[in-house]
């Protein structure tokens, strides 16, 4: 039986991923910082302070790494960008220490964010695009990207999947945007002209498991949707899909600034990212187009 690890595994995307993997009869394990019981899913404990792990940990074959601070979480102040760069960092560290003794994983995947490539207008971003706009999101990538690179060494592959915003019905940027949709109000940002990578939780889950699976991937991958939307227009199609009788209005990009400081490029930041190069890897999106992928999660 194929054995996966995943760091990270308590987020939105290691819960929907454990339970595809379960489902395709893979063993699962996940890192957690408390010990816990589950039928399932065995948890191995892990602790960056002391960059400490339980060695039971080697017996994986695959290791998917999703962990870090949550970016949206809380406004940034000096000390909480700190913690998010540490949280990433630290966690790569700690895992290459870990197998660095033994070169015996199959592939490794470790996660990233299209924020790597900084606020960047029209221009279609693929994997070979480089930093646009050199802001905390790109740098915060791109160190976790270089901490990432010695993984190499302990496995025959190391996957970077930059990952775009996930669309879940049980989380993520969705559980802010749709309560107000309901209520009758769909707040498009600043002028809604800055492009939105979205992908699928099913998606972006089911990708993961094909960079594990497929032997003849590596290096970077945009984990996104073939098609990006601009935000004026995903707020018209989830309003379509949530509660088409609501009335559209403009968030005004001051208010956001005001509100959420450094925090608000997250929403207002323009990134077109390009889906082609997974695709030309053969992988097959079940939600290509955002209609449909709403019209599932809701």
């Amino acid at each position: 039986m194929k054995k996966v690890l995943i760091a990270g595994g308590s987020g939105l995307i290691g819960k929907a991923l454990s339970k595809m993997l379960l489902d395709k009869d893979y063993e699962v394990g996940v890192l957690s910082r408390s010990s816990k019981s589950s039928i399932h899913i065995k948890h191995h404990v892990w602790n960056l302070e002391s960059m400490s792990v339980d060695q039971d940990v080697l017996q994986y074959q695959y290791l998917v790494n999703l962990t870090g601070a949550g970016i949206a979480d809380k406004r940034w102040s000096d000390n909480r960008k700190k913690e998010i760069i540490d949280s990433r960092v630290k966690s790569t560290k700690l895992l290459y220490d870990t197998f660095k003794d033994r070169h015996s994983l199959r592939a490794v995947i470790n996660a990233s964010a299209i924020g790597y490539y900084g606020d960047s207008g029209d221009t279609l971003l693929t994997e070979e695009s480089g930093i646009q706009n050199k802001e905390f999101l790109s740098e915060v990538c791109d160190i976790w990207e270089r901490a990432a690179d010695p993984l190499k060494e302990i496995a025959k592959r190391l996957v970077i999947l930059r990952i775009g915003t996930v669309l879940s019905s049980k989380g993520g940027a969705l559980e802010k945007m749709v309560p107000p949709i309901k209520l009758g109000v769909a707040s498009y940002l600043g002028n809604g002209q800055q492009w939105m990578s979205w992908i699928h939780i099913e998606d972006i889950c089911r990708m993961i498991i094909y960079l594990l699976e497929n032997e003849n991937t590596q290096g970077v991958y945009n984990g996104v949707s073939p098609n990006p939307e601009k935000n004026i227009d995903f707020t018209e199609i989830l309003k379509r899909v949530i509660n088409r009788f609501a009335i559209e209005v403009s968030a005004p990009k001051f208010g956001i600034k005001i509100a959420f400081g450094e925090l608000s490029r997250l929403v207002l930041n323009s990134n077109r990212v390009s889906a082609q190069k997974i695709l030309d890897a053969g992988f097959q999106f079940d939600y290509p187009e955002l209609d449909e992928a709403l019209q599932d999660l809701f």
